[in-house]
This record gives C-alpha cells, sequence and structure tokens, in this order.
C-alpha cells in the first residue's frame, strides 16, 4: 500500500473538521431553506464543497464525503446507514467528477492558470445538474422524495446560489487581501 505523505493527512484531517463543522452549522442555521429531502434553496455547502474540491481535488473529495457522514446520518435521514454511505460518497464524488467532465472541454490547465469566470461558470453549471440529478434519484431509489421535480429543482437553485455566493466572498476576500497587501 503506498504511503501518503503528511501533508495530505493534515489537508484532509483539516478540510474533513472544518467543512463538518461549516456543513452542520449552515445546515441548522438554514432549516428554513430546507425544501425537499436534501434539498435547500440556498446552500452555502454547495460552493464551499465545489471549491474545495476544486483546489483539494481527490484528498478535498474524500474529507467532504466523510465530514458529510455524521450529519446525514444522525439528523437528516435519521440513522439510515445505507442511504447515508451513498448520500455522503455522492456528494463527495460529484463535484470531483463534475471537474473531471468539464476540464477537458474547457481546457483547463492543472495549476488553473487559465481559470476564467466563463470556465467557472461552466464547472458550476455542470456540477449543479450532476448533484441535483444524482442526490434526487439517490431520495428517489430510497423512497425519501414524494415531488422528484420540485426536489430537483430546489437542489440545483440551492447549488448554484450557493456557489455564486461563495464566489462572491472569496473574490471579496481575495481583492480585501491584495489591497492589505499592498498597503504593508
Amino acid at each position: 500500500m503506498p504511503k501518503i505523505p503528511a501533508d495530505r493527512l493534515k489537508l484532509f484531517a483539516i478540510i474533513t473538521i472544518s467543512y463538518g463543522l461549516f456543513y452542520s452549522a449552515n445546515n441548522f442555521f438554514t432549516l428554513s431553506l430546507y425544501l425537499e429531502p436534501a434539498a435547500h434553496i440556498i446552500h452555502l455547502p454547495s460552493g464551499v464543497r465545489m471549491f474545495l474540491v476544486l483546489v483539494a481535488g481527490v484528498t478535498g473529495a474524500s474529507a467532504v464525503a466523510l465530514a458529510t457522514f455524521p450529519y446525514v446520518y444522525l439528523g437528516m435521514f435519521n440513522q439510515d446507514l445505507p442511504l447515508s454511505i451513498v448520500s455522503s460518497i455522492a456528494t463527495g464524488l460529484i463535484p470531483l467528477a463534475s471537474i473531471f467532465l468539464t476540464r477537458r472541454f474547457i481546457q483547463l490547465r492543472p495549476d488553473f492558470s487559465n481559470l476564467t469566470i466563463e470556465k467557472l461558470f461552466v464547472i458550476s453549471i455542470t456540477y449543479s445538474v450532476i448533484h441535483a440529478l444524482c442526490q434526487q434519484l439517490i431520495m428517489l431509489l430510497f423512497g425519501q422524495v414524494r415531488h422528484p421535480l420540485n426536489a430537483v429543482l430546489v437542489m440545483f437553485t440551492g447549488d448554484i446560489t450557493g456557489i455564486v455566493i461563495v464566489a462572491c466572498l472569496l473574490r471579496l476576500f481575495a481583492v480585501l487581501f491584495v489591497r492589505n497587501r499592498r498597503i504593508k
């Protein structure tokens, strides 16, 4: 078995813990935005998840999958172990698959040096469509959803709004960071 570098394990632990806390807190504080099974009309974790996986790759996807499990198992799906496992794995793999699917189409370099708003838009739409369809198919197969089309639309909308809000916040922090560095 290949040895995993210590910095990868540290990154995995940091992402798992911080994303898990953020995911749980967000879901707790936005309970009123939860309109369909596993679907919020505005879902910031979708934006955070996409950017984490974009930057950290397989490590980020694995951390996201592990971090979502406790909340979905203990809270969202009332200790339904098979549903919680499948949903958590899908939560981590879907952004990774979306990036891999779009990378060649949009000619994204491995170091992201040619990442543009248009390319980010393609990745975001691809991720949101695949995520909404896959997660709601999982919910349907496990008997959790009564209105599948509505659930897909709510989840898609929540993913897109989450991505846009997180992207805007990241851009704002980047501008403030650059401005602050120039002042020093």
